[in-house]
């Protein structure tokens, strides 16, 4: 009868064991997923904020790139005002030597 008690107990004792291994396993695996879950996240986090910088510098260069070329219509329109109210008012000769 003794012997059958601790056969009972040693069998009870190997499945609580096993149990426990095997929670020990599933937090384990868990902890792994929800890292993996982490990293993923924060690699998208990078990407929007790579992103949102590249849209930043285009839309910058953009505006530059306006704002020179409207820098240079003016001054090319400047140019030509002064060139034809000089013209108009014959501060500019048209000289070309050949007179």
């Amino acid at each position: 009868m003794v012997v059958v008690m601790v056969v009972i107990v040693v069998m009870v004792g190997v499945v609580v064991a096993d149990v426990a291994a095997a929670a020990v396993v599933m937090v384990v695996i868990v902890a792994v997923v929800i890292a993996i879950v982490a990293i993923v996240v924060a690699a998208a986090v990078v990407i929007v904020i790579v992103v949102a910088v590249i849209v930043a510098v285009v839309a910058a260069a953009v505006v530059i790139g306006v704002v020179a070329v409207a820098v240079a219509a003016a001054v090319v329109i400047g140019v030509v005002a002064v060139v034809v109210i000089g013209v108009d008012e014959g501060l500019v000769t048209m000289d070309t030597g050949l007179n």
